[in-house]
């Protein structure tokens, strides 16, 4: 799958959770890129500035080692349920060392969890790990 593409299916999905729950279920993501070089930024929707989209990496650190420690494939997500504020809550894979980066800057993803409405929003996430799975952005 393209960039673009993979863009707009994120995008889509960020909607849909946010119209299933009545509020934003995640109001930052990203798109990123790991070689030996470090990290790439693909693409970025949230609240921070420019200027403050440097911290990214620091906001990584409760997701880097579970990022680091198994080969995930396309489609396969995990959450952190340490996170909190501009920290990550999750990741999905979404080709090889390409990641989509998913977080709550007002909620811990503890909190979203025991909302009533979040089983009713995990179908669409569930469904765009499935649209990676089949198609990995290259």
């Amino acid at each position: 799958m393209k960039l673009k593409k993979a863009i707009g299916l994120v995008e889509q999905t960020v909607s849909e959770m946010c119209l299933s729950s009545g509020r934003p279920i995640f109001n930052e993501w990203m798109i990123i890129r790991l070689s030996d070089r470090g990290m790439e930024l693909m693409f970025y929707s949230g609240p921070r500035s420019s200027a403050s989209q440097t911290k990214i990496c620091a906001d990584m650190r409760t997701l880097e080692d579970e990022m680091n420690r198994e080969e995930y494939t396309p489609g396969q997500f995990f959450f952190s349920q340490d996170a909190q504020g501009t920290l990550f809550d999750a990741f999905m894979v979404a080709g090889p060392k390409t990641y989509i980066l998913f977080n709550n800057t007002l909620m811990k993803m503890t909190e979203i969890a025991v909302d009533p409405f979040w089983n009713k929003t995990q179908i669409h996430f569930v469904e765009l790990s499935e649209h990676f799975h089949a198609d990995a952005l290259r």
